[in-house]
């Protein structure tokens, strides 16, 4: 009888944690995951080069917050790219780097680094930015990934203070 309660145990206890083991989310990204990251990575740049505001909304969760520096926080994908077509940037070229994608089954990070290329409304001085930005994404319901949070800076040094 002892012998029959311990196959009974050892039974249950790999019954147990073999259960376990496969309702354990993925703990890493599916190759499939990355590549429609990275395809939305540059669907994300066309749309700032062009300036393509309607389709760079499609890109956030309708319940999106955008940090910009230097300013208010910025909620919702409409008020996202109302955000990004206010600022009247002339964009001459946006380039990006992903310098890291990591993740699980349903919540990603991007984070990278951009250069900027642009010039301000009603100026003909072209100016370049280069910083970094990051990227908390969401799987939806609707199994593709948006942009939950975004946040970016620059890396260049504040200008010199006016006396």
């Amino acid at each position: 009888m002892t012998r029959l309660n311990s196959l009974s145990a050892i039974s249950i206890t790999l019954l147990i944690f073999g259960c376990a083991e496969r309702r354990q989310p993925s703990l890493t990204l599916s190759p499939a995951d990355s590549a429609e990251i990275a395809q939305l990575e540059k669907e994300f740049v066309r749309t700032i080069q062009s300036r393509d505001w309607a389709s760079l909304a499609a890109l956030y969760d309708s319940a999106a917050v955008l940090l910009p520096p230097n300013a208010p926080e910025v909620i919702g994908a409409n008020t996202v790219s109302q955000w990004f077509a206010s600022t009247g940037l002339e964009i001459k070229n946006f380039e990006t780097r992903v310098r890291q994608l990591d993740g699980r089954a349903d919540l990603a990070m991007v984070w990278g680094t951009y250069t900027l290329t642009f010039t301000l409304p009603k100026s003909t001085t072209v100016l370049v930015d280069s910083g970094k930005f990051l990227w908390g994404m969401h799987r939806g319901a609707d199994a593709h990934w948006r942009i939950t949070v975004d946040m970016f800076n620059t890396s260049l040094p504040p200008p010199p203070a006016v006396k």
